[in-house]
């Protein structure tokens, strides 16, 4: 890193270091897995380093309720972080936690509550096992071929089929999964004893119950069945945001938090699903989508979080951490100038 970009991150870290960053992760691949990269499966040792990184260094992990305390106050700690994960995998619990409990970093974990212990995988999940276990040179869509010889080849098809999946239906996508699995023999028995199903699974009720002892793990809501809900009429939208909360009270105790499946504002959920979701009592409500940050007078109701994918080595997770992605994104001299002033003002230090 040059010197000059060093100063930069440090001088966007100042301005930045009364914000929280919370960090949105999906799946954490255990070594053995094996699999070609793909964007939401982080291996195991990236996420070690990630999480070793935040230990040994000067940011304040929070639990979600420590975040609700300090939005209710208009008073976050400095350099305060946190971390979530999405969709329940079973990897949180055999991969992820351990390491978590290892650094004692607080996490919660936002499961959809018709998927656990479901033998089922979300079309991702089910693509990427598709090309994982095939042997076949190539597949076949609408009229297109794609290459699967090799494991980078199975990685670039993955990206272009996700983005040929953008304009299907649920419907349509899922009869293009059923039809690559013919063109490549797919065995579906045998795939759900294997260990490539083992690594990207969904969570039971019963690990849910051992995860919630241990002193790091918290729980929120993701819906019932993973679905955007802007795509669905509004009866079925509050089905998926109240009864998710009510599940999860009942099975574990409480459930102060939601998170918007796929979290893009006007694209998975608009300002009525706003309503439903605090109608419904959640205290926190949490979106995705590019890097922001949460400022002590965010809405706690709308708090945005920061995807960390799978080629996020350690050099961009300190800069996510230290004030965004691109340096020339902050705005204007004179934002940069009152982010100063303010700091200096407020009394506090790096």
């Amino acid at each position: 890193m040059s010197f000059e970009t060093s100063k930069k991150r440090a001088f966007k870290g100042f301005l930045t270091r009364k914000e929280a960053n919370v960090l949105t992760y999906h799946s954490v691949l255990p070594k053995q897995a094996n699999l070609f990269q793909t964007p939401y499966h982080i291996d195991e040792d990236l996420f070690h380093e990630q999480m070793e990184y935040l230990a040994h260094s000067k940011f304040n992990c929070l639990t979600l309720s420590q975040l609700r305390e300090a939005l209710d106050r208009h008073s976050l700690p400095k350099h305060a972080v946190v971390i979530t994960f999405d969709d329940g995998f079973y990897n949180n619990f055999s991969t992820a936690l351990p390491i978590l409990e290892k650094f004692n970093i607080p996490a919660t974990v936002f499961i959809s509550t018709g998927l656990v212990g479901q033998q089922t995988l979300g079309w991702p999940e089910m693509l990427i096992s598709i090309l994982q276990c095939s042997a076949c040179e190539e597949l076949t869509f609408k009229g297109k071929c794609f290459p699967i010889a090799s494991a980078d080849d199975k990685q670039d098809t993955f990206i272009e089929l996700t983005k040929e999946f953008a304009s299907l239906t649920a419907d349509e996508i899922q009869q293009a999964c059923q039809d690559f699995q013919t063109q490549t023999r797919f065995d579906a028995e045998q795939f759900f004893t294997s260990s490539t199903y083992e690594a990207m699974r969904f969570l039971t009720w019963d690990e849910i119950d051992a995860m919630k002892q241990s002193p790091v793990i918290e729980f929120g809501s993701h819906g019932v069945t993973h679905r955007s809900l802007i795509h669905l009429p509004d009866a079925e939208s509050r089905q998926e945001i109240n009864a998710s909360k009510h599940t999860i009270q009942q099975r574990i105790g409480h459930c102060q938090a939601f998170a918007y499946p796929f979290g893009r504002r006007g694209v998975d959920f608009n300002e009525q699903h706003d309503h439903m979701a605090k109608e419904a009592g959640y205290q926190l409500i949490f979106t995705c989508g590019q890097y922001r940050t949460i400022k002590q007078t965010s809405n706690p109701l709308d708090l945005p979080r920061t995807n960390i994918l799978s080629d996020c080595d350690i050099d961009v997770f300190d800069l996510t951490l230290n004030g965004g992605i691109s340096f020339n994104n902050l705005g204007s001299t004179k934002e940069a100038l009152s982010g100063v002033m303010k700091g200096l003002f407020s009394g506090s230090t790096h």
